[in-house]
């Protein structure tokens, strides 16, 4: 007994190693409203890579663009394949994030510190086979439902989501304009848990705080197709104003689709 006990602690001290540098590939089907004037939502796959408390976030099919991206250039048959509406990567270090961007002809980062304020609910049901328990919290100028697995002891979850005693299995907003959903859970080894390529050097990127590269995204997001293109060719008059996180300003000259304003319905809106 003396002997069998030392030898029980000590499996039970490798298995929990193991399991905390275990590697995991979570998809998870994303049902994103971008505009209140929307019919149904647009649906794609997303991708968390997580590695203890390392991790990245990515919709799928940018994650392949950005695979591609390292070995050529990509090809318009690329991009009508890998169609993606948004190009947005979030790295994770524990509870710091680095959030990255593209814009335009720009590629955008910020740094961020989560403190999400979970509050554990008693409710209990079974999705995608695991038995989950719920949790809210407020993010974003959101209010947010989460579903988690404790079976699955995976400190994370879908976009910013993460510090539940279990994989989000699901997470959606009070007006139903986001929502995450599990679609799979895999172990996996040899992951690259950042973001695989950038189309800007670190020196060039635009360093910005949260709200002003959101406030940024807004605007962007007001301009027609011909805007757009002024803002990237650098025409005279065409620019967005931001404040980077050093505190400097360029030039404030933006058009505002005023009509288009009222529509949009982003993911983060307590900038606003």
């Amino acid at each position: 007994m003396k002997l069998l006990l030392p030898i029980f602690f000590l499996t039970i001290s490798l298995v929990r190693a193991q399991g905390e540098s275990a590697s995991y590939e979570v998809i998870y089907l994303s049902s994103s409203l971008y505009e209140t004037t929307y019919r149904a939502p647009d649906k794609e796959f997303t991708t968390l890579y997580y590695s203890g408390q390392k991790a990245v976030y990515q919709k799928h099919n940018q994650r392949k663009k950005d695979s591609i991206s390292l070995v050529r250039k990509l090809t318009n048959e690329d991009i009508g394949k890998y169609k993606c509406r948004e190009r947005y990567a979030i790295e994770f270090n524990g509870n710091e994030i680095t959030y990255y961007d593209e814009l335009g002809n720009d590629e955008f980062q910020y740094t961020e510190t989560l403190d999400h304020n979970w509050k554990l609910g008693s409710e209990s049901k079974t999705l995608k086979g695991y038995k989950c328990r719920n949790a809210t919290v407020s993010y974003g100028g959101r209010d947010w439902i989460a579903w988690y697995a404790t079976e699955l002891p995976i400190n994370a979850g879908p976009y910013k989501f993460r510090g539940l005693p279990g994989l989000i299995v699901k997470i959606t907003d009070a007006t139903n304009s986001y929502d995450f959903e599990l679609y799979s859970v895999k172990e996996k080894s040899n992951l690259t848990v950042t973001k695989s390529y950038h189309s800007k050097s670190f020196e060039e990127r635009k360093k910005l705080t949260r709200d002003a590269f959101n406030k940024y995204r807004f605007y962007w997001n007001l301009l027609s197709f011909n805007e757009r293109l002024a803002v990237m060719n650098g025409q005279p008059g065409a620019t967005i104003s931001f404040t980077s996180s050093d505190g400097g300003t360029s030039p404030f000259d933006q058009p505002r689709n005023v009509n288009l304003a009222s529509t949009l319905n982003l993911i983060e809106i307590d900038h606003e």
